[in-house]
């Protein structure tokens, strides 16, 4: 079987992390912002805050957030197990990863230096630049673990099993299999 993994939201708790410096960042900073949505997806959406303070705020945290973010419990050991008989591709969207710039050469070499360190195996690690469609189709991917609605209505009829990673902000996505941690998406394998 051809099993592709998001990192972002799926083998890390971007949102989480996301709140928690943005709250960080707002009481810093003395700026008049609180969660107005935390369903939302975005930084911009979860505290309305304009795209000046957006990019600011993005600039600051995203290779901290690449260097220093945890891996979900149980992760790496679920997909070694998966990856003795399946192939295993790590497709990520991640910012600035398609970039042919010396920041998309920096956060490509946090990807595989995060992944490496948190031992998370795999068959190819792909830098997807606008969606997931296309490389997923080009893997022929049986399963894909997907945290993002985009992404995942974008896959139904292209995947024939899409795994959704539980957050606030897929709540409305139907048609997927729900998992909340890396031990119900083992269950899903066996």
């Amino acid at each position: 079987m051809n099993i592709g993994i998001d990192i972002d939201g799926t083998l890390t708790d971007e949102h989480g992390y996301m709140i928690k410096k943005a709250l960080e960042y707002i009481e810093r900073e003395k700026l008049d912002y609180k969660i107005e949505d935390e369903s939302q997806y975005y930084t911009i959406d979860v505290f309305n805050w304009g795209e000046k303070i957006e990019e600011e705020f993005w600039n600051e945290f995203i290779f901290d957030y690449a260097k220093n973010v945890k891996i979900y419990d149980n992760a790496a050991e679920i997909i070694h197990k998966l990856k003795e008989n399946n192939k295993i591709f790590i497709i990520t969207s991640r910012g600035f990863t398609t970039e042919e710039s010396e920041r998309g050469e920096l956060m490509r070499t946090l990807v595989v230096k995060w992944l490496q360190s948190n031992n998370v195996e795999y068959d190819e690690l792909i830098f997807a630049k606008h969606g997931k469609v296309e490389e997923c189709k080009k893997c022929n991917l049986d399963v894909m673990i997907e945290d993002s609605a985009y992404n995942m209505e974008t896959l139904k009829g292209i995947v024939k099993k899409i795994i959704c990673f539980d957050a606030p902000y897929n709540k409305n996505i139907q048609g997927v299999i729900r998992c909340k941690n890396w031990n119900e998406i083992e269950k899903v394998f066996e």
